[in-house]
């Protein structure tokens, strides 16, 4: 559902967001028996992360996809992944705006 809906637009925002709050508490429990945790749905989460950091002005969708990219950062190939796909660089620019004080914290 992530990949097929569009934080930009306004019948669809509610949505988005609860399903990134959703994968974030889900993406809290790192356990084998996780399937968010297989290497394939790491990447995938991770590359549908993108458009969200960058195409939201939504300060409340980016602070929850920048949990659940926190919480899968637990992992070494997840790291890897998002320096590969610059969310880390992405993130730090989120971190740098000073109406993100939140996200901040």
């Amino acid at each position: 559902m992530l990949g097929s809906k569009k934080i930009s637009d306004p019948a669809q925002e509610e949505l988005v967001l609860n399903i990134v709050a959703s994968l974030t508490n889900l993406l809290y429990y790192d356990s084998v028996t996780n399937l968010l945790f297989q290497p394939e749905t790491k990447m995938l989460l991770c590359r549908l992360a993108r458009p969200l950091l960058l195409e939201s002005c939504n300060l409340e969708a980016i602070m929850e996809i920048s949990r659940a990219l926190g919480n899968l950062s637990r992992h070494k190939d997840t790291r890897r992944v998002l320096r590969d796909l610059g969310l880390d660089e992405i993130v730090c620019v989120h971190l740098d705006v000073q109406d993100h004080i939140d996200l901040l914290y």
